[in-house]
């Protein structure tokens, strides 16, 4: 450490020759720990000095580019002396220790603002013997600017005008002693102050740029950027929110400013003002409403910034980066930015880490990625409720229910809700409790809890606070009663003139419309007569259609195609019907999210208007003739859009147009007045120009391709699907002379017995096989005398993961008659697909939950001995044990294999097909395998012709009776396998062993996986009691 004083006076350092006395006395002390070689606010560095009598000192200290406090200690601990120029990161701080009589040690504790390199830290040590009458003069001057910079606990402005008069006096001083650099050093912290305790701007500009004058003319670099600084500040306060002219033509000075503290900085080697300096200018910007040049800024301040160890400064950048992104429209900018913030908190800061994912995923909900704020958002709640320092976790609860609630999860949804409750703050969370009791209220409508509806409606709104949380509060409240009271309800129709008046005087013309639309609904529901004309109709959804909004436009198509239906004009409902269809499928596939908790709340109402109206037309609730091939092209266009569900458009939408589409969306969302009509254009020119080059997944199978399909099935082949409704169930049957269409007889409520029957087959009911014969009188014995031997299922709803070939006739399972073989789409579909000879064959199976990474003592699984020895050779790759990893999964040779063996238990989640897993190993110490899921192995192309899921079981049920989606069965085939087997209960490995030898068995001698499927049944039914059915029933083929 060196002594420096910078007397540049020549004629100074003689007057004081003899009496200026000058040592540095100074080492760490036992405290300062020597192994880091850092200080930080927590960890001051520490420096023990001696005092002789009848000496006062100067102890001078110097951290750049960092705010610093320094603290001088006597015997006994006692404080002396506290230092700090508050908000200054550039000069020294000088402290002024008056003489004692008796020889005393003194610490010093110097503490940054940020954390430090210790050698960062300058300290100097000036002795002024008290005696020496040369010395008294420059004694009176440090005092004076020791006690301008003293520590004070007061905000009383006439403190700090003493003060900065003091420092002054002491310019004066240094002044008369002809020492200028000291005199400018105490006129910056005078105007300093000025600026920040006294809050004069302008007193703090004009006393900034004399001192930069003089600064500049004696050469002192520091001191002119200090003061290039403050200037800078000064006009950044002047400027406020740069509203206003004079506002705005501060910031202009401000930016010439900051530009010269940029090149100063730079040529003085002081990164971290340089950075900040670039990120003030970026603010500025940003306060002038000129939100890309900030963010030019903001990035320039950010690589400038990288190269310090400035951390907090850093992900200041980032965070108001971050925010600046969010207000352009950037969620992808705004994201980087917080991600970037994420990776350099530390472990510890589990509080920090949780507040940064959870406003990540705030972010993703904004524009729509309901799926990825679920993992950010189920991250953040994680930590915050392990973590007993984060605060009440409740907000972050419920933003991820509104994720869930968004991505059709209503139970998943009310739970967290209801967990979070109680731990969320009504200060600053009032929008998302009004939401969150909003989603409580139309999930118990849904369920038809009307008590629990009404209670939660009651509770969101003595939450309302705003017009538009009324607005939405009365309709929701209109909706409650029209479904509680029935069609024509006169309470809903008092609250919708309500609503209709709320959005009229708040100048909210699209829910005014909505409004009107749904009172032409009701009134029609009423009277028996349409109160609207058609014109008044057609008005209100073609401004709803523009509105810019996909859901509000959606549902205006749907209100309409309800009205058309009453009036009798299903022609045109059903065509609108098949238009609101076509467009849920683009919104689903080319901006999957943006239809949010709308999709999911008014799908099944959706699809069995549609089915209704499908059905008048096609004759089947006429008793006349039936075109059957109408209603089966109507459920087939339903199940894309099930199947959508795990697609996107490829190569219609690109990342940025993605993002900035997605932002206006977000924008319109919150608009009003003339930025709502401005934004209700740019999004619907942007969504037409889609629409027009939107080529579906898989396009509607068009009468035409139904008739060549139908034509190219044998004989001896039949094709055959169920329809049902609350009340009634019908059934298809196609063959080459057409699709046939009757209504089912028998009891009410099909469906949900035969969710009931589903489950009694599982738990072996001792009753099932009188059940089966029951279901299969109502289902199939009518009708047998159509069917061919080889009959193609399409399962849906209650039949989606049902054993339909263990249906009885007559006292014989159906599968001792027919060949039952489950489609999961009408398109593509070309029948049958032979299974050639495998030369690559991907095996996995026997996941190790309990053993280590290098344990060698792993238990054999019996049905991979077996598969493994069918299969030996060159080609076979298998993964068991502790290798069986989600990893395993990405392997080219999975996606090249012929054939796919996964005898690994799994659950196949009916109502949740994204929720279905495989079980994967826990390897070394962690604590938990993380599982396959369907999502892991989506998007890969598979050459296999055969897929064998052994060791799976089927769980819950369709949320709806339209659900087909099967987890895993349904990715496997749409990558392209073309046959896939599949377990719907897994009775242990020892049958499951047996059935899979007999069946690769048949395999060999058919290469056809259907008749070695029968085969292998028929050799089952014949060696065990009919009551024994699960040992085969369970594995069903499914091809496309």
């Amino acid at each position: 450490m060196t002594v420096d004083l910078n007397l540049s006076d020549r004629y100074l350092c003689l007057m004081f020759r003899t009496a200026l006395i000058i040592m540095l006395i100074a080492f760490p002390a036992a405290a300062e720990s020597a192994a880091t070689g850092e200080a930080s606010p927590d960890r001051p560095a520490e420096y023990m000095i001696y005092q002789y009598p009848e000496v006062a000192l100067v102890v001078k200290i110097d951290a750049p580019e960092t705010e610093f406090d320094s603290n001088v200690y006597g015997p006994e601990d006692a404080l002396l002396k506290s230092s700090r120029i508050p908000f200054s990161r550039i000069g020294p701080l000088y402290q002024y220790i008056g003489a004692v009589d008796s020889p005393r040690q003194l610490m010093i504790k110097v503490n940054p603002g940020r954390t430090v390199d210790r050698a960062q830290i300058g300290m100097e040590l000036i002795q002024l013997p008290e005696r020496d009458r040369n010395s008294a003069a420059l004694a009176q001057a440090y005092r004076l600017l020791s006690y301008g910079t003293e520590s004070i606990h007061s905000n009383d402005s006439s403190t700090w005008a003493m003060k900065t008069y003091t420092l002054k006096n002491a310019a004066r001083a240094f002044a008369s002693l002809g020492w200028e650099e000291m005199r400018l050093w105490s006129e910056f912290y005078a105007a300093h102050l000025v600026l920040y305790k006294l809050s004069d701007v302008v007193l703090a500009l004009e006393l900034s740029r004399e001192i930069q004058r003089s600064a500049r003319k004696a050469g002192f670099e520091v001191i002119e950027l200090a003061a290039l600084i403050l200037e800078g500040d000064a006009l950044m306060t002047a400027g406020g929110s740069g509203s206003g002219t004079i506002a705005n033509a501060r910031l202009e000075q401000a930016h010439g400013v900051l530009d010269r503290v940029v090149l100063l900085a730079d040529q003085l080697g002081l990164k971290s003002e340089q950075a900040r300096a670039l990120f003030h200018d970026g603010l500025a910007y940003e306060r002038q409403q000129q939100l890309e040049a900030a963010i030019r800024q903001f990035q320039r301040a950010l690589d400038v910034s990288l190269s310090t160890n400035d951390a907090e400064l850093v992900n200041e950048i980032r965070g108001t980066a971050a925010a600046a992104y969010e207000t352009l429209g950037s969620t992808a900018g705004a994201i980087e930015m917080l991600e970037d913030i994420g990776g350099d908190l530390k472990s510890d800061a589990a509080g920090e880490v949780a507040a940064n994912l959870s406003e990540r995923g705030r972010l993703l909900n904004s524009s729509y990625r309901y799926e990825e704020a679920v993992e950010e958002l189920t991250q953040a709640l994680e930590l915050q409720r392990s973590n007993v320092n984060s605060g009440p976790w409740g907000a972050t609860g419920l933003a991820l229910a509104w994720s869930h609630y968004s991505l059709g999860d209503r139970e998943q949804a009310v739970r967290l809700i209801m967990e979070s409750l109680p731990r969320t703050p009504s200060n600053g969370n009032n929008d998302a409790l009004v939401r969150a009791y909003s989603i409580l209220a139309g999930a118990y409508r849904a369920l038809e809890d009307y008590d629990q509806m009404s209670a939660f409606r009651e509770q969101q709104a003595k939450q309302v606070k705003t017009e538009a949380q009324r607005i939405d509060y009365t309709f929701e409240a209109a909706m409650d009663a029209r479904q509680l009271d029935g069609r024509g309800s006169t309470r809903a129709a008092e609250l919708l003139a309500a609503n209709l008046k709320q959005a009229v005087q708040s100048g909210q013309p699209m829910f005014e419309y909505r409004a009107r639309l749904h009172q032409c609904l009701l009134e029609l529901e009423q009277r028996g007569r349409g109160a609207c004309s058609t014109s008044k109709v057609r008005r209100q959804r073609n401004e709803l259609k523009n509105s810019g909004l996909p859901a509000l436009s959606l549902e205006a198509e749907f209100v309409s195609a309800k009205i058309l239906h009453r009036e009798g004009r299903s022609v045109e409902a059903l065509e609108l019907m098949e238009q609101l269809i076509d467009e849920i499928r683009f919104f689903r596939q080319t901006l999957p999210g943006v239809l949010g908790s709308w999709y999911w709340n008014n799908k099944v109402g959706l699809f069995q208007e549609y089915m209704a109206t499908t059905l008048e037309q096609s004759g089947g609730t006429s008793g006349g003739t039936v075109d059957g091939a109408r209603v089966l092209l109507a459920l087939n266009r339903i199940r894309l859009i099930e199947a959508d569900e795990q697609r996107t458009a490829g190569g219609i939408v690109d990342e940025g147009q993605d993002e900035s589409l997605r932002a206006a969306l977000a924008r319109r969302e919150a608009a009003h007045g003339q930025e709502a009509v401005i934004l209700s254009q740019q999004v619907n020119a942007e969504l037409r120009a889609l629409q027009d080059v939107f080529e579906p997944s898989i396009s509607p199978l068009s009468p035409s391709a139904l008739e060549k399909l139908l034509g190219g099935l044998s004989g001896d082949e039949s094709l055959l699907t169920y329809y049902f409704t609350d009340s009634a169930g019908y059934i298809l049957i196609g063959s080459r002379r057409g699709i046939s269409l009757s209504e089912l007889r028998g009891p009410d409520k099909l469906a949900q017995r035969l969710y009931a029957l589903r489950g009694l087959v599982n738990n072996g009911s001792s009753d099932v096989l009188s059940q089966l014969e029951s279901m299969g009188r109502v289902l199939l014995q009518p009708f047998a005398k159509n069917l061919n031997n080889t009959i193609y299922l399409l399962p849906a709803g209650p039949l989606n993961g049902f054993p339909f070939n263990a249906l009885r006739i007559n006292g014989k399972f159906l599968a001792e008659r027919y060949d039952v073989i489950n489609l999961v789409s009408l398109a593509p579909f070309d029948g049958r697909r032979p299974v050639a000879e495998q030369k690559k064959v991907f095996l996995a199976g026997n996941p190790q939950a309990d053993r280590q990474l290098f344990s060698y003592d792993v238990q054999a699984s019996e049905e991979v001995a077996s598969v493994t020895d069918r299969f030996v050779g060159p080609g076979l790759h298998i993964v068991q044990g502790v290798a069986l990893t989600r990893e395993e999964f990405t392997d080219t040779r999975l996606a090249e294999a012929g054939l796919i063996h996964l005898a690994v238990p799994g659950t196949l989640d009916l109502a949740f097909p994204e929720r279905s897993v495989l079980l994967m190993s826990r390897a070394g110490n962690d604590r938990a395998a993380v599982n396959l899921q369907p999502h892991d192995i989506r998007g890969t192309t598979f050459r296999a012709d055969l897929a064998v899921l052994s060791q799976t079981a089927a769980i819950g049920a369709g949320r709806s009776g339209f659900d087909s989606r099967m987890g895993f069965v349904s990715d496997l085939l749409d990558g392209g396998v073309k046959n896939v087997l599949v377990s719907l209960w897994f009775d242990g490995e020892a049958r499951s062993t047996g059935f899979v030898r007999e069946f690769y068995t048949a395999l060999e001698a058919t290469g056809d996986a259907a008749e070695a499927l029968s085969r292998t049944r028929e050799s089952s039914l014949k060696s065990t009691d009919e009551s024994n059915f699960m040992m085969w029933a369970g594995f069903q083929l499914f091809i496309r």
